[in-house]
């Protein structure tokens, strides 16, 4: 049936995706989670197919038609692999605009802004009792609930995302923030490896950690903390909207099912924060300026454009504390210095965090339970500039992940699948977590094996072969 097979080694951050082309110029994609990209790749794919189902059928939001899918668990998959077979929408990512018409530019970022915002306005139409993911009911197809958080914040790192406990669903943001910060300290205190010699001591890390979760009563202590919630796309970046030459949107990709407290909802996409890419498109105020003035539908929560503004007020720091909690290698860009968290909600222009550490070393009995003192009765921030840096060196030692590094790194030098740094850390990831090669880059006697394009074509193959 299928014609033939496109970009088999074309890679999302989380998926590979191939395009299936069949006889008739249809096309199709096919997405399979990374497994050493995702905790819990099942789970998080089958919240993003249900959403895309849901929002199919009860909204005007362009996304993919879902025409199948299937799990690694399933011993009939004759895939062998988690996949998810999607309609491919016509389009392109988000562009530029370096066409030298400043006044066509405008026009197509007012066109674009306008869509964006509307996408945002009709997800306040779907209210939900709890925070959790999206799924529908395997035993009734069409009904929709709330689940267990599975999003790509609570399911990567891999270490992080099997640390997690408590994935909820819960009753109010209070829970869901502190259910986080619980996370990254527990976290910390099972897999933290500074990067580099340079990197903070796990003494300092989890004392952040602490600090961040002395934030929560500032984000949660408003009329939204016990809902209801909303449905929302957390990372609405150039990549995941698709655009024609007119800049009208033709697809909203990756929606990972994701339901949350409104003032979430209310916040900047996330396009507006990928300051590489230049244009009117990633201007933040013609964007405020758009989603402040458009109408939504009656039955939205953002209806009211005066609370879409008071909301809007705050929407930067919202980001900022999000980052902290969801992706913790931002936490150092959000904290400290002008306009940081520590002004906004500790109200002191002069934050001193080495003063708040010592504060919650000498008065916290939760830090003091989760960090006891050295041996020698000192915390990293208590000693001088020599023995700071032999503690960072003993935190790199001591934290490092696995026993067999010596042996681990000469495969790292021969392996012919590493490609790239990048790759190559998220491989890494994998062995730290599971102490061994993913089980799917193993070379076997005598065979050459790698996470490639030889991969996505094999996987590609097997797609022909089980039509």
């Amino acid at each position: 049936m299928n014609k033939h097979i496109l970009d088999a080694n074309k890679e999302a951050d989380f998926n590979y995706l191939l395009e299936i082309i069949f006889e008739d110029d249809v096309s199709w994609l096919a997405r399979i989670p990374k497994p050493w990209r995702c905790s819990n790749p099942e789970e998080m794919m089958y919240s993003e197919m249900s959403t895309f189902k849901f929002l199919k059928s009860k909204s005007k939001i362009p996304v993919p038609e879902v025409y199948g899918y299937d799990f690694e668990s399933n011993r009939d998959n004759a895939v062998g692999v988690t996949y998810m077979l999607v309609q491919k929408l016509p389009g392109f990512k988000v562009p530029e605009l370096s066409m030298g018409n400043k006044d066509l530019d405008l026009q197509r970022a007012s066109r674009f802004h306008s869509q964006l915002a509307d996408v945002i306005l009709e997800l306040g139409t779907f209210k939900f009792d709890k925070i959790g993911s999206l799924r529908e009911s395997k035993t009734e197809p069409g009904i929709f609930e709330v689940a267990p958080l599975y999003d790509f914040y609570t399911t990567y790192p891999l270490a992080r995302g099997q640390t997690q406990q408590n994935r909820g669903p819960f009753s109010s943001t209070s829970e869901y923030f502190n259910a986080l910060s619980d996370l990254n300290i527990k976290d910390t205190l099972t897999n933290y490896s500074p990067k580099s010699q340079q990197g903070p001591p796990a003494d300092q890390e989890i004392a952040r950690f602490h600090l961040i979760k002395k934030m929560i009563p500032a984000f949660t202590e408003n009329a939204s903390n016990e809902g209801p919630f909303y449905l929302q796309h957390l990372d609405l970046t150039a990549e995941n909207i698709l655009v024609d030459e007119e800049c009208n949107i033709t697809g909203v990709l990756d929606f990972n099912g994701f339901i949350g407290p409104l003032p979430n909802l209310a916040r900047y996409p996330e396009l507006i924060y990928q300051t590489k890419l230049r244009g009117p498109l990633f201007n933040r105020k013609l964007y405020q300026q758009t989603y402040l003035s458009r109408d939504a539908p009656e039955t939205s929560v953002l209806s009211d454009k005066n609370l879409r503004a008071t909301l809007m007020t705050t929407a930067h720091k919202v980001w900022m504390f999000e980052n902290s909690l969801n992706y913790p290698a931002h936490k150092s860009l959000n904290l400290a210095g002008r306009g940081g968290l520590y002004e906004f909600v500790f109200h002191d222009t002069k934050f001193s965090e080495k003063q708040a550490f010592m504060k919650l070393a000498d008065e916290d009995a939760s830090f003091q339970k989760d960090c006891p003192r050295s041996s020698d009765g000192t915390y990293s921030w208590e000693m001088d500039g020599n023995n700071v840096k032999m503690g960072r060196a003993r935190a790199n030692t001591v934290s490092s992940g696995f026993t067999e590094k010596s042996q681990l790194k000469a495969k790292w030098e021969n392996a012919p699948w590493i490609k790239g740094r990048r790759e190559d850390e998220r491989i890494r990831e994998y062995v730290r977590v599971h102490k061994h090669l993913p089980p799917d880059v193993q070379a076997e006697p005598g065979k050459i094996r790698n996470n490639g394009p030889e991969k996505a074509f094999r996987m590609a193959w097997k797609f022909i072969k089980c039509r």
